[in-house]
């Protein structure tokens, strides 16, 4: 399963090096290229199916979604994804994880 961990190993490798305007426009275009249903939000399934790598399940993001939102998030808008990603991007270098 993918743990915060890992899940931070990969989000970062995308974002590394990047000043925060530019990480942040980055992701911002990364929610924009995933194809959706519904163009203002992304189903976890749509968040799995857009990511590179096949070892990540719906259910490895929504543990993921839940841990940081506090609540079962079936779907993210651009600034949730933004904001989540971001939290993990903090989590690792704040505490060097």
């Amino acid at each position: 399963s993918l743990s915060w961990r890992k899940a931070q190993a990969l989000f970062m490798l995308a974002t590394a090096e990047r000043p925060m305007p530019e990480r942040k426009r980055d992701l911002e275009t990364f929610f924009s290229c995933i194809q959706k249903a519904n163009p203002r939000q992304a189903t976890v399934f749509e968040l799995v199916n857009a990511l590179p790598v096949n070892c990540v399940t719906p259910e490895d993001i929504s543990s993921l979604l839940f841990g940081h939102f506090g609540r079962t998030a079936p779907s993210v808008t651009r600034s949730e994804f933004v904001e989540f990603i971001e939290a993990i991007e903090f989590s690792t270098t704040a505490f060097g994880s």
